[in-house]
């Protein structure tokens, strides 16, 4: 198969092509499929799919049970854009679709928090009484740098992929494009579109309403000053599963590229 070409429409224009050769051919001559690859390719593209729609399900359950109706709904319209763009960037530079980018944006999800943490700084400038349109200036002008930085940090983990010069750097070089991608246009639509959207959507609390904190992030403060007061416990229990992490690693079966020889 030419580069860039696709193996489903392959596998069609195979069986197409084997229709008319089996008319051709002498009676009792028989072709059998002895490997149906894209049947095993678009099973596969089907499985990542999945796993990506339930994690984007999963992702906008999260939002909407923490954050709330209003506040989940500004990150649930978010998060579509932000795979739009994704999409979009895709095409332009050439990056198919396939289990490797398929995994990558399930990766890529887990990483896209900029929106949320625009959509709780706008509500707890809401709560202390600005108006909405400070609450968005508040949002860009605090986080818009901060953001970046950290999602520049969390690019620099995928460099070593993008420079492997190896089988692997090449089998799994859509990490290095597909997640940066993600995260940069997570980045510009957190700090661009989300505080234009909840100056929309969200609304101030009642003037007569005492802000409390939610359940879960009540229960959060609990554990967290129990931890800070045991300190050295907390240190202990981190080091012991840190210990048992090691030790489960070494269970793991692994398997290893063998080095590059092709020069292209």
């Amino acid at each position: 198969m030419r580069d860039g070409g696709d193996i489903l429409e392959l596998g069609a224009d195979i069986e197409r092509a084997m229709q008319d050769i089996r008319a051709e051919l002498p009676v009792g001559v028989e072709p059998f499929l002895i490997s149906d690859q894209p049947t095993v390719v678009d099973r596969a593209i089907g499985d990542f799919t999945t796993s990506l729609y339930q994690a984007i399900a999963i992702i906008l359950a999260v939002s909407f049970l923490t954050l709330g109706v209003r506040p989940g709904a500004v990150v649930a319209t978010a998060i579509p854009i932000t795979l739009a763009t994704v999409f979009l960037v895709m095409q332009t530079l050439g990056i198919d679709l396939h289990r490797v980018s398929l995994g990558a944006l399930i990766i890529a999800l887990a990483l896209l928090v900029d929106d949320a943490m625009t959509t709780d700084a706008m509500l707890r400038r809401l709560a202390v009484g600005d108006t909405v349109e400070r609450a968005a200036s508040f949002a860009y002008s605090r986080l818009a740098a901060p953001m970046l930085t950290g999602t520049l940090i969390t690019i620099a983990g995928f460099v070593p992929i993008g420079f492997a010069a190896s089988q692997a750097g090449e089998y799994t070089i859509s990490l290095f494009q597909v997640v940066p991608i993600a995260l940069i246009a997570s980045w510009f639509v957190a700090v661009l579109f989300t505080p234009i959207l909840g100056a929309v959507l969200l609304r101030p609390p009642k003037a007569d309403a005492a802000p409390k904190p939610s359940r879960l992030l009540d229960a959060y403060g609990r554990f967290l000053n129990l931890a800070i007061s045991a300190k050295w416990v907390t240190i202990a229990i981190t080091c012991g599963l840190f210990a048992v992490a090691v030790l489960g690693l070494s269970q793991v079966s692994r398997q290893f590229f063998p080095p590059r020889t092709a020069s292209s």
